[in-house]
């Protein structure tokens, strides 16, 4: 397939675009410009009519869209969040799910209700619910993330040992791996390389269990002070 160039700005434009992202002009094939008229025109290019200064406005729709939507999921998430959190906060004082300081780790000097995780959980994951589209690798993301979410309130509870809690964490991790959420290339530290990536071929999947329960992991040893995250 030969190159197609924006008629108007001449910048190179993707296979299937409608608009140049350029200037926002609208591809369309169009007889050649009468006689006398100066119409630049790349080599393969594709023709933009005259009328599509007319529509660039509207090329900026989906930019405007996209931003609306964002906006509309995060301020769904703090809202839920927001709710959820005060029930929470109850549930995990029935159920004894306190967090009381017995070591110079905590920061706090009274017994903090955990599980504040569930209330941030439930927010993220009804806007992501409404607002992405659910194709398999975000299924899989998702239901590993649950499985995540349910240790953690066993270990609130229940102070599980970490060797369980590890294996439950790997076991989350390839839900969310095999779903297609996988790590294939690692770009090359070497600058003067002429092959800019690694291609991870058979390592992909274990590095990329390996990376997701380290990154959990880091993120839940960096906090030592329970009831810090959802306020």
């Amino acid at each position: 397939m030969k190159p197609r160039y924006c008629t108007r700005c001449g910048k190179p434009l993707a296979p299937d675009a409608d608009f140049c992202e350029n200037c926002g002009a609208r591809v369309q094939d169009i007889p050649p410009a009468p006689s006398g008229q100066q119409v630049y025109r790349a080599p393969g290019a594709m023709a933009l009519d005259d009328s599509a200064a007319q529509d660039a406005p509207h090329a900026k729709k989906p930019l405007t869209i996209a931003i609306v939507a964002v906006a509309a999921a995060l301020v769904v998430a703090l809202l839920i969040s927001f709710i959820s959190t005060p029930v929470v906060k109850s549930i995990a004082q029935r159920v004894g799910a306190m967090d009381i300081p017995k070591d110079n780790r905590r920061m706090h000097h009274h017994p903090i209700p955990r599980m504040g995780g569930l209330a941030i959980f439930l927010g993220f994951l009804l806007s992501a619910l409404i607002f992405v589209p659910m194709d398999q690798a975000n299924r899989g993301m998702l239901l590993g993330a649950v499985v995540i979410v349910i240790l953690g309130i066993f270990d609130d509870i229940y102070a599980l040992p970490a060797l369980p809690k590890l294996l439950v964490q790997i076991g989350a991790a390839l839900i969310a791996v095999l779903h297609g959420n996988v790590i294939e290339v690692l770009s090359n530290p070497n600058l003067f390389s002429e092959n800019p990536y690694w291609s991870l071929g058979s390592l992909a999947i274990p590095l990329s269990v390996i990376w997701i329960v380290a990154i959990t992991n880091a993120v839940n040893l960096i906090d030592g002070l329970d009831g810090l995250a959802v306020g």
